[in-house]
């Protein structure tokens, strides 16, 4: 993406070692801890206690993702995801369904057996296209306009209650 925006600028970027050198900043950023966003904790440790099978389906690449769960480890109680699909498991990014789509398949689960949890419109397009059940928790930077989430209740923060809630089709309790 930066060698395309330099070559439109007319301009020359090393694309990889600017790669290397945000993952590196973004390493050091997150070395310190990174508090989880409201309800989180408490949601995965409802889960690993229940046996809810957990995944993470990111756009990312592993090195962000490793470093942003070491700086939660803390936070999480140590509790793991089941099951981790990143951008090099896939050939089609979201808005594809097929990181979700793999999920499923890792996880060993049908559609109608698991809810996402998502960020971002374009995370909710592939979560709806999978068949998913969604629940929206989009972060500070993601979150725009509601219409963006097609008219859906925004949590602000997890619980397990809110988790269920949308799992069932109520999502007009599934907020908290």
């Amino acid at each position: 993406m930066a060698a395309r925006y330099a070559a439109h600028l007319g301009e020359s970027v090393d694309a990889d070692l600017l790669d290397h050198t945000h993952q590196n900043h973004f390493a050091t950023m997150l070395a310190g801890g990174v508090p989880l966003r409201p309800g989180v904790a408490r949601v995965m440790n409802w889960a690993a206690r229940g046996g809810v099978k957990l995944a993470l389906v990111s756009r990312s690449d592993m090195e962000p993702v490793r470093a942003l769960l070491m700086a939660t480890a803390r936070a999480r109680g140590g509790v793991p995801f089941d099951v981790a699909i990143l951008r090099g498991d896939v050939t089609r990014m979201a808005p594809d369904p097929e990181a979700m789509e793999a999920a499923l398949i890792a996880l060993n689960l049908g559609p109608s057996r698991a809810l996402a949890i998502v960020d971002t419109p374009v995370a909710l397009h592939a979560a709806r296209d999978a068949g998913l059940r969604t629940l929206a928790f989009p972060g500070r930077l993601a979150e725009t306009e509601p219409e963006d989430f097609e008219g859906m209740t925004i949590a602000h923060a997890l619980g397990p209650e809110a988790l269920i809630s949308a799992w069932r089709g109520e999502s007009r309790e599934a907020a908290e």
